[in-house]
């Protein structure tokens, strides 16, 4: 029992400068989820607009997409500037809808 209490220490001092490290490299406090939500319902848009979603079957992209940003976990000018990408995305696509045929 003493070596596996040992060991458990052992383990838990190696993931102690991890945490630290991810934490100290941090600027600014993770996105809330509402901002996630967000972004992601604007990634939905956009990606069903380029047709690489089908709006009646989404399949797991968009799960997968929560689960990549749920672990990314970012923060608000990331969120930001993703959704300042996707809605310059969008403004290409009204002028291309829009412009000389």
């Amino acid at each position: 029992m003493a070596v596996q209490v040992v060991c458990y220490e052992l383990y838990q001092a190696t993931l102690e400068p991890a945490a630290e490290a991810s934490v100290a490299a941090r600027d600014r406090e993770p996105a809330t989820v509402a901002a996630v939500d967000g972004l992601l319902a604007h990634f939905e848009e956009v990606l069903t607009r380029v047709e690489f979603l089908d709006a009646s079957n989404p399949g797991q992209v968009m799960a997968r997409l929560r689960r990549l940003f749920t672990r990314l976990r970012p923060d608000d000018t990331e969120v930001a500037i993703l959704r300042g990408a996707l809605t310059e995305i969008e403004r290409s696509l009204n002028r291309t809808d829009t412009g000389p045929k």
